[in-house]
């Protein structure tokens, strides 16, 4: 058994998925196993080529001695929290790692790097990646990977908060490698859960005496360019998120760090006279804020009127 095993959540994979499964099987550090978590679409000529496909994979991966497991589930039966645990829970090596399914590792040294990182302190429950946009993303979703992800590595303990702010849970389950004994002493991911069961489970480990370490050594390649609307939708559910955890997020002031990154952003698009996208960020800079204060006071709005503004409809009828 090696140092780790893989938890991919996947819905719809495209080419970035196999682009992803076939960099695993290059990485200087094997997995022992490949745990594919497969939200199915509910079309059925769809499902049935994908499974097929996903049988090639696992021949390929018995070929170069990796285990991949697929595990498939309706769509309406995913949860950011519960499924996750459900893959971890599957696998059996020390350290675990979640990565989505459109993250892409940058080089083939990163499992190793970030199983080092994670065995560079006794304290460390969680290793989370660098993420730099792919080359098609836009100059706005580059530079908003840029400012969540510098090119310095960080570890975060209970005692930087007062420096930090609300960056000291900030933790991303595009790439984070766990520690499996110390998450599941922890009892692993709320579920269910609406959104950001990465940063709620780091700053549960934060408040147990645990650090979260941030590795700008470990790359993948990922960022989405959102529109409008999903911009909105996203930022509401953050905000509902909030409301609903405010034993955590009352301790951090998230507003100022927002003020930090729109800042960056705009000086940084002035600078580069990219003044379409600085009428562009704007935009989404409004539709974030009025999603995320809706989302604060969704307990204020009628339930059919939430349905309406979330990303996650489903996660509303449960």
């Amino acid at each position: 058994m090696g140092r780790l095993d893989v938890v991919i959540p996947v819905y719809r994979p495209d080419k970035r998925f196999y682009q992803l499964i076939s960099r695993i099987f290059a990485q200087t550090e094997l997995p022992g196993k490949v745990q594919v978590m497969l939200t199915l679409s509910g079309a059925e000529e769809e499902e049935k080529k994908l499974l097929t496909r996903m049988e090639n994979l696992r021949a390929k991966a018995h070929a170069d001695g990796v285990e991949l497991a697929v595990t498939s589930f309706p769509k309406e039966a995913f949860d950011h929290g519960a499924t996750r645990n459900q893959g971890i829970a599957a696998c059996q090596a020390p350290y675990v790692l979640c990565i989505t399914g459109d993250a892409v590792p940058a080089d083939a040294n990163l499992f190793r790097t970030m199983a080092d990182a994670m065995e560079r302190d006794n304290d460390i429950i969680a290793v989370y990646a660098r993420q730099v946009a792919p080359k098609a993303a836009g100059k706005i979703v580059r530079l908003t990977q840029q400012f969540n992800y510098p090119a310095s590595s960080l570890k975060k303990t209970k005692q930087s908060a007062g420096t930090l702010g609300i960056k000291t849970i900030f933790c991303s389950d595009v790439c984070c490698l766990y520690h499996r004994n110390r998450f599941f002493c922890l009892d692993g991911f709320e579920a269910p859960v609406l959104f950001g069961e990465d940063m709620l489970f780091a700053g549960k480990a934060i408040e147990n005496g645990y650090a979260v370490f941030y590795e700008a050594a470990a790359v993948v390649e990922h960022g989405h360019a959102f529109s409008v609307t999903k911009t909105f939708r996203r930022n509401f559910d953050s905000g509902v998120n909030q409301a609903s955890h405010k034993e955590l997020f009352g301790r951090f002031s998230s507003e100022k760090e927002g003020m930090k990154y729109v800042k960056f952003v705009l000086s940084a698009l002035k600078k580069e006279q990219a003044y379409f996208a600085m009428a562009e960020f704007c935009l989404q800079c409004a539709a974030k804020y009025a999603g995320f204060l809706l989302g604060k006071h969704y307990r204020m709005l009628p339930k059919a009127i939430v349905k309406k503004l979330t990303a996650n409809p489903d996660f509303f009828t449960k």
